[in-house]
């Protein structure tokens, strides 16, 4: 049997293939494969009577499944449990020919550590089989290199949201709109400000001439000595003798021709 080079992995893939050790199958599988087409030129073909089952143990961060469907295959199912708790499900549609390296089923990111991964082939007809050619796994990673797992997986998880280009010019466009009211807002604040400080100097100007006019009717018509010891911010007290000059002064003064 010729041998078939496998595929080209990453240093951070390890490709492990159908006939290693480290895959364990129930019974049912056989032994299989075509020299020149499937890595190595092998495959496991599942048993279509009754359910077939390989596990796979590794230590690291991800795992990948690949394989083979017929061309007489009618729409194969398989399922995928990893740690026995996420599931994922598989149906290929049969399109009249023979798919080789067929991505089976692919992990999201992983913590690292021990994961088991456990394929489970349904029974069904006998053109409802599956070949299992390789599988692929991540190990524990140095930190470069968990770094561009990471931004791998990033990538394509954005590009399954397929994501509108506009989402970026709208944020910036948000952005602007914030500064801008609020620096509106800044100088709004500051000519409040201004025009408060304006009515209170006025208002402390109208005090202060209200005052001097008090001070200069008082001196018209009262004493100098009354109007050094009165409160001007209180009502003078006015003696009937002052009254008496009020009322006199106030009538000269009305009485006194214009010249």
């Amino acid at each position: 049997m010729t041998s078939f080079p496998c595929p080209l992995v990453s240093s951070s893939e390890v490709l492990v293939d159908d006939t290693d050790s480290r895959i364990l199958y129930s019974s049912g599988w056989t032994l299989g494969g075509v020299p020149g087409s499937e890595c190595e030129g092998t495959t496991h073909e599942s048993d279509y009577t009754v359910n077939s089952t390989a596990t796979f143990t590794f230590l690291g961060v991800g795992v990948k499944v690949f394989g083979t469907i017929g061309y007489q295959e009618n729409s194969p199912t398989s399922i995928y449990n990893l740690d026995n708790s996420n599931s994922s499900q598989l149906t290929f549609p049969t399109n009249g020919q023979t798919n080789y390296r067929v991505p089976f089923y692919r992990s999201p990111l992983l913590n690292p550590g021990d994961h088991t991964l456990t394929i489970i082939v349904p029974p069904g007809d006998k053109n409802g089989r599956l070949y299992l050619d390789y599988i692929i796994y991540n190990p524990i990673p140095t930190s470069t290199s968990y770094a561009t797992i990471v931004t791998t997986s990033v990538i394509r998880s954005a590009s399954a949201l397929s994501t509108p280009a506009s989402t970026h010019s709208t944020s910036v466009n948000t952005i602007q709109v914030g500064v801008a009211g609020g620096l509106v807002g800044l100088a709004a604040g500051i000519a409040l400000t201004l025009i408060v400080l304006r009515i209170i100097r006025m208002r402390s100007r109208g005090h202060l001439d209200t005052l001097q006019w008090k001070k200069q009717i008082l001196r018209d018509t009262l004493p100098v000595s009354s109007v050094h010891t009165m409160d001007l911010n209180t009502p003078p007290q006015i003696s009937p003798n002052d009254s008496s000059q009020m009322i006199q002064g106030c009538k000269g003064s009305i009485n006194t021709p214009q010249t």
